[in-house]
């Protein structure tokens, strides 16, 4: 069995510190056996294909775990400078639910597009090293 590497991979839980990468296959067949594998360069564009949606939620992820810790930054800030009877203050805290609330549908989704994209990669491995 060998082992396929795939560039570009993320952290679902810190996707803020990701790269920008997209996620595709390792096209250097060097490090692996592809006698298993009938036509690598169409393997790996099937692969590639079944990763673009995951690219896509990549960026999103990144974008909306950016905006939660900016918020919560700002929140902070709020909190240790203005005065406690403030009215921005009483109701800044009203306003971070919603922003936790789009962050988790977000990450929630991401974990099940993720789980979905490598359901399909291993299809599509199946496919391709069944075939000899």
């Amino acid at each position: 069995m060998s082992r396929v590497e795939i560039a570009g991979q993320f952290n679902v839980d810190n996707a803020m510190c990701s790269s920008t990468q997209p996620i595709l296959v390792d096209r250097n067949p060097s490090f692996i056996s592809t006698t298993g594998i009938s036509n690598w360069n169409r393997f790996c564009d099937s692969v590639d294909e079944v990763l673009v949606p995951l690219t896509k939620r990549k960026s999103l992820a990144k974008f909306s775990s950016l905006l939660l810790y900016l918020y919560i930054l700002l929140f902070l800030v709020t909190i240790g400078v203005l005065p406690f009877d403030s009215g921005l203050q009483k109701y800044s805290a009203a306003f971070i639910w919603p922003v936790i609330v789009v962050y988790f549908c977000v990450y929630c989704e991401t974990r099940k597009k993720l789980a979905a994209s490598m359901k399909k990669v291993k299809e599509v491995c199946s496919q391709y090293s069944a075939i000899s």
